[in-house]
């Protein structure tokens, strides 16, 4: 009985049931981390804290509604159906080949300007900014392996089924079974980028959501958006770790600038080549 009354509840009625989880279990972990960390700011700690807080605000909401809605959950999160290797082999040089791009559009977005009279607003989100970079440095710029491997499971890996799970695997889908699947894919990729409270970056976040979005569309599985963000967020911390050790790897944020525009030119027709592959990939098995 109790559980047809999340069953028959509506597209609004289930985005609220998601979200009152999401703030719900976010006053919980705050208050588990008030209680077994107190105010510590040590690296282990902050990594402690961070993994909590991924697991029970992006993990356990959309498996909780998921559980209450349905018989099988893990179908309706698409969790059930795995890509074949084509598909994966090209998420993860379509997660390698966009960086030059994205960074030109991250260059771009953060070029953005707020009239004056909303400067106490610019000021807020160029300190959001500088927040996130630092504890980003703090975080990453490690010499252990050990702390690498941590590393990977706090950023990549937590991050990749987490958000998956709750942006694409929640909130698109609940959009997508009543809406129009485009409308859902974009609702569920600005939310994704707003969320992170990083607005210079916004724009190209946000594209990157919608591509995520269409992967699962595209593939039926949730696995194929998860292991493109694992890549993508992977790269990165490999990145940080090899160039505070003393590598001369170039600093992959730089690529597509200034006299290496090119590299961001050929990046869009790569990027654009290997979505239209996987779109391609998607239309000959639904047939």
């Amino acid at each position: 009985m109790w559980r047809s009354f999340f069953r028959d509840s509506g597209l609004l009625s289930r985005i609220l049931q998601l979200l009152f989880l999401f703030f719900f279990f976010s006053l919980v972990v705050t208050a588990l981390v008030a209680v077994l960390f107190g105010s510590g700011q040590q690296p282990e700690t902050l990594r402690l804290q961070m993994i909590l807080q991924r697991i029970f605000m992006f993990i356990l909401p959309p498996l909780l509604v998921a559980y209450l809605w349905f018989d099988k959950p893990f179908s309706w999160l698409r969790l059930n159906k795995f890509p074949g290797l084509w598909q994966i082999v090209s998420v993860v040089v379509l997660s390698v080949v966009i960086v030059p791009f994205v960074n030109v559009l991250t260059a771009l977005n953060a070029q953005m300007a707020l009239p004056e009279w909303l400067s106490g607003v610019s000021e807020w989100m160029r300190t959001m900014e500088d927040s996130a970079a630092g504890l980003t440095n703090q975080l990453l710029n490690v010499n252990e392996p050990a702390l690498l491997v941590q590393n990977m499971i706090l950023v990549a890996v937590i991050p990749a089924i987490g958000e998956e799970l709750f942006f694409r695997g929640g909130i698109q889908n609940i959009i997508s079974d009543k809406k129009n699947i485009h409308l859902a894919v974009w609702i569920s990729a600005f939310v994704f980028s707003a969320i992170h409270l990083q607005f210079y970056g916004f724009i190209p976040r946000m594209l990157l959501g919608g591509m995520y979005g269409y992967l699962l569309f595209w593939s039926g599985s949730l696995w194929l958006p998860v292991i493109a963000h694992f890549v993508n967020n992977g790269m990165a911390v490999l990145v940080y770790y090899l160039r505070y050790n003393g590598s001369s790897m170039p600093d992959p944020d730089t690529l597509g600038h200034g006299q290496q525009w090119w590299m961001a030119v050929v990046s869009a027709l790569c990027t654009g080549a290997l979505l239209f592959f996987l779109f391609k990939t998607r239309k000959e098995d639904a047939s």
